[in-house]
């Protein structure tokens, strides 16, 4: 027998004995089930057979809290085995019986009834988050948590605060779920329940390891093993070990991860719980799937997905066949991987309608076999009432005179008592009435400033598109006209302007759809802060200069500039914040502050300026979507209203809070801290690692059909073809045309724009499918799409399309995927070693390669390529700009100047680049000559150490 049973042998003991002895059928009912939610855990089974015994004795003898208390003790076991619908409807039961209660109105039916449906709601609320209907899930626990706070029930708030951590957790919000986690903690241990503190706990430590802190989240997950040890809660000693197992398992321990997997799978094996086992099973698959032990690794993740009781699981498939996938695309088996792909959007998309059909059927049905039984409840009660009635009659005529007086005087009180309920029954239901037409009212008032929010955002939309983008439709009409190339480069310059503008809006509204959706992704990789802030002032410091404001960086040298973290999604909320801070400023700065926090690890990011400011009363509502602090702040500044949105929702997800200090008329600012461990010491040495490449010789017999409508999008294929292999290459410009080469003649693999006009790719790849003959019909067809979103990416998979890749595509992703759909295996080729051209980086030199070796991938010779043309082109660079400084020739300085920076960029001259960009502005703004000069110099002055240092380098 199990620890955990053993435990509690003297209580079970004791209920047998009152099963025994009793002759009392509600002592009974109560043994049996006080007996069952005992061994729940550990033997389901038995536990089950008790409950059912416990509701069949309850309902024998209509005692109804016994019957709702097994029905919500048999919801749990189901649950725990994964037979969702059998738990909702057991549990839809015992809510009806509560309700019944509560609405009875005796005070101890109505304590009774609040307290079973508080437990009730969580039972029902749980089945559903097991299920991944996560929406009904959190609807049942806030409704709980209103109730037990109203009853100040702490054990069951305990609960009702872990209920709510786990979906929020589930909703992608950690750092809430930790907060409710946290709470349940502390009242589990106030009340000195270590059991159910070390489930807790345990919580707590799983979601920080999902957030990849993983020393803060092992700590709490082995202070929760050492307390389900201490207490013998085998049980979830079993679910912290897999917990600890994931956390190696993503810290690429693999051997530790398999070490706890075993132990907990090991004692999962006792307690008969498919969910925590396919958890197990997992785990496991995915381990010996990174050491290269595919074997192991495909049986345990197919015998994961395949438990018969997980069938319908639905968070289980969707894990499992991701993790499936995965494992396929690691071994190389790509074919088998896109099946798993397609099982993994099959899961996603259709379990929950299936479900939702079967439980509306199932609601449908109940409620009409409830409304049976009440017909035949009243028609029960109606019938006992006309016997009484006849009997009191019989009694009324054989009484005296004296007691038909008597009688009179009672039917009188009652009738007067008669009326005053009918009277207190009417004022009740007319403030219920008054309440809820005040709900309808709010509700009104809600939907209506929602659709006007709506509204707003529509028209802010529609004008910050259409600006943008008629500009570029205008500025392309006057390119084309014109004739005249200076003019055509102006128009040109506009166009590409008002399209990157275009870009950062289409980009907003997908990143935030893409954060609503719980799909955005924070990376954990090394990074220099500095690099970050660089690309910041970079970026804003025309805007700012234009405005005439001074753009600044404070950093604390006490902050480490090597971190881990992220640093695209650190850099998108700088620049939401910094381009805020210089669209609203007029005069003055805005400065980029970085400095330690008091935890350890914690860097302090803000943003200051000295520009309008925001009343208290806007500081919520500008963080929220499509919101600014003014209405007319669209038509005075711009913007959609979505750059704060995204910047807290990012930061959150990095783990930290995002808050705002302002005062109007003296400026704002925004701060916020991350944890970002420190990286490695030399890492801004920034030293590129010798790469591999494919060779692509392995596609060159192939005859491969590009259909496009954009010549443009026709000539970058086939050069980044061509680039690869000597594969034979022939277009098509539209569905229509490509259908008509198919039937005629033969080829080995169709590239697929999607959008196309007249027959798009969807259509012309359904035609094929269906209308062609074999082998025509069943030839591989890669989708080139420039959309990210997962719809219109399995939108493609759906029309028969074998793959997919989004624009814009690297030579390596063409042929990698062309040889994917073909079951061709490309070989590696090396490159020789560019470790000779890189120095590390030292302050002093004018120029450092590991910019440039991470742009050629660390291939010596293209780096080698990039060197010679620095050195052939700089001295005629030194020679125009001494002699354009001579002539004063200012604009033909700033060409120079804005030309070179490319170059500066490549060869690592940060300096000289720094210098050039200061040039162009000093320009711009005509200020003196003696400043230019002096600049100038400089800049000539480091491109003669370059060239000096990048000839030494030849040895």
């Amino acid at each position: 027998m199990p620890v955990f049973s053993q435990r509690h042998t003297p209580k079970i003991d004791s209920l047998k004995a009152v099963l025994k002895s009793s002759t009392d059928d509600t002592s009974r009912i109560k043994a049996l089930l006080a007996w069952g939610g005992v061994i729940a855990e550990t033997q389901p089974d038995t536990a089950m057979t008790l409950e059912k015994q416990a509701l069949q004795l309850a309902k024998k003898v209509l005692w109804y809290k016994g019957i709702a208390q097994a029905e919500v003790q048999l919801s749990k076991i189901h649950t725990h085995q994964g037979q969702f619908a059998i738990a909702i409807e057991r549990c839809s039961t015992a809510l009806r019986i509560y309700e019944a209660m509560i609405a009875s109105g005796d005070a101890q039916w109505v304590s009774v009834g609040t307290a079973g449906k508080s437990r009730g709601l969580n039972a029902i609320g749980n089945a559903y988050g097991f299920k991944g209907d996560r929406a009904n899930a959190v609807s049942y626990y806030y409704e709980a948590l209103r109730i037990d706070e109203a009853r100040n029930d702490t054990a069951s708030l305990a609960g009702d605060y872990n209920n709510l951590g786990n979906i929020h957790s589930n909703l992608r919000q950690p750092f809430k779920a930790i907060e409710f986690y946290l709470q349940a903690a502390a009242m589990a241990e106030k009340m000195g329940d270590h059991r159910q503190q070390a489930g807790y706990l345990g919580n707590v430590g799983n979601t920080y390891v999902e957030q990849d802190q993983f020393s803060k989240g092992q700590a709490y997950l082995f202070q929760s093993l050492e307390l389900s040890e201490a207490t013998h809660f085998d049980y979830h000693t079993a679910i912290v070990l897999g917990y600890i197992a994931k956390s190696y398992l993503l810290m690429k321990d693999y051997k530790r991860s398999l070490e706890y997997s075993k132990r907990a799978l090991e004692l999962n094996e006792r307690f008969d719980n498919p969910v925590r086992k396919a958890g197990n099973l997992r785990t496991l698959g995915m381990a010996y799937s990174r050491i290269g032990q595919f074997a192991l690794a495909e049986t345990y993740l197919l015998e994961s997905v395949s438990l018969p009781e997980m069938q319908d699981n639905f968070r289980v498939q969707l894990m499992g066949q991701r993790a499936l996938f995965e494992m396929y695309e690691q071994k190389g088996n790509h074919r088998q991987a896109l099946v798993h792909f397609k099982q993994f959007i099959r899961a996603r998309d259709s379990t929950n309608d299936a479900e939702f059909r079967a439980n509306s059927i199932r609601s449908e049905m109940n409620y009409e076999f409830d409304k049976k039984e009440l017909v035949a409840e009243a028609a029960r009660e109606k019938a006992a009432l006309a016997a009484k009635a006849d009997q009191d009659t019989k009694d009324m005529f054989a009484a005296s005179e004296l007691a038909s007086s008597k009688l009179l005087r009672n039917i009188a009180a009652g009738a007067f008592l008669l009326m005053l309920v009918f009277a207190v029954i009417f004022l009740r239901q007319r403030n219920k009435i008054r309440k809820g037409n005040a709900d309808l009212k709010v509700a009104k008032d809600r939907a209506e400033a929602s659709e006007a929010m709506q509204q707003r955002f529509l028209a802010n939309m529609s004008h910050e598109i259409r600006t943008p983008m008629n500009a570029v439709i205008g500025m392309t009409r006057l390119a084309v006209e014109t004739d005249s190339a200076a003019q055509r480069q102006t128009y040109l310059q506009a166009i590409q302007k008002s399209g990157d503008h275009l870009l950062r809006i289409i980009n907003d509204i997908l990143d935030i759809g893409k954060i609503d959706a719980g799909k955005m992704t924070i990376e954990q990789v090394e990074f220099s802060i500095m690099g970050v802030l660089e690309q910041v002032q970079h970026v804003l410091s025309q805007q700012a200069s234009d405005k005439g404001l001074q753009l600044l960086l404070d950093v604390d040298p006490e902050v480490q500039d090597q971190v881990i973290g992220d640093p695209l999604r650190l850099l998108q909320v700088l620049l939401n914040l910094g381009g805020n801070a210089v669209k609203y400023t007029a005069t003055g700065s805005v400065t980029l502050a970085v400095s330690k926090a008091t935890t350890p690890s914690e860097v302090r990011f803000s943003v200051h300026d000295t520009g309008i400011g925001i009343e208290s009363s806007k500081m919520e509502t500008i963080f929220e979507s499509f919101t600014q602090a003014n209405d007319s702040d669209a038509r005075t500044h711009g913007g959609s209203g979505l750059g704060l949105a995204i910047s807290r929702q990012l930061v959150t997800l990095m783990g930290g809070k995002i808050g705002v200090e302002s005062k109007p008329g003296d400026g704002t600012t925004f701060s916020f801290g991350l944890l970002l461990p420190p990286g490695s010491t030399d890492a801004d040495q920034m030293l590129p690692v010798p790469t591999k490449e494919v060779n692509a010789s392995g596609l060159d017999h192939l005859s491969i059909l590009i259909v496009d409508d954009n010549a443009y999008n026709i000539i970058v294929a086939k050069d980044t073809l061509a680039g690869g292999c000597k594969a034979r290459v022939t277009t098509a410009n539209s569905g229509l045309q490509a259908l008509e080469l198919l039937r005629t003649r033969r080829f080995d693999v169709v590239l697929m724009d999607v959008q196309m006009p007249g027959m798009d790719g969807f259509e012309a790849t359904q035609t094929i499918r269906k209308a062609l003959d074999a082998p025509t019909k069943d030839i591989p067809i890669v989708a080139l799409t420039a959309s990210v979103l997962h719809t219109d990416l399995e939108r493609c998979l759906a029309a028969g399309m074998n793959a997919y890749l989004s624009k814009p595509y690297t030579s390596a992703q063409l042929l990698q995927v062309i040889a994917s759909v073909m079951d061709i295996t490309l070989d590696a080729m090396d490159h020789r070693s560019a470790q000779n051209l890189v120095t590390n980086h030292d302050p002093n030199r004018a120029s450092n390669l590991g910019y440039l070796g991470k742009f050629c991938g660390g291939d010596a010779e293209q780096m080698q390529k990039h060197v010679d043309m620095f050195l052939a082109t700089a001295p005629w660079v030194i020679q125009n700009l001494d002699r354009s400084l001579q002539k004063a020739a200012m604009e033909d300085l700033a060409t120079i100047a804005h030309d070179f920076r490319t170059s500066a960029t490549m060869m690592g001259m940060d300096r000289a680049k720094e210098l050039a960009f200061l040039i162009e502005q000093q320009i711009q703004k005509s200020e003196g000559a003696a400043a230019i000069t002096d600049n100038v110099r400089l800049v000539i002055d480091q491109i003669h150490l370059a060239i000096q240092e990048l000839n030494a380098l030849h040895g």
